[in-house]
């Protein structure tokens, strides 16, 4: 998992964007949807879940260059 976007910027008010990694025998929309959900209601503030797989090919290069790795 990984935070990228504007709160890496230090805008507090903005959107959680989270690049997340599933294990490949768990990828799946509910997991996926859980997640965001789980997620919304422990920290408060809208999450914007995005995966490595989604990534545009115009953008993705950006994000993965900017992203802050952890993990839980």
């Amino acid at each position: 998992m990984g935070l990228f976007g504007s709160l890496v910027t230090q805008k507090p008010e903005s959107v959680l964007d989270l690049l997340v990694d599933f294990d490949p025998r768990k990828t799946t929309f509910d997991n996926f949807f859980e997640l965001s959900v789980l997620l919304e209601q422990i920290l408060g503030r809208r999450i914007e879940l995005v995966t490595r797989q989604s990534l545009s090919p115009i953008l993705g290069p950006y994000i993965l260059n900017e992203v802050e790795d952890f993990q839980i």
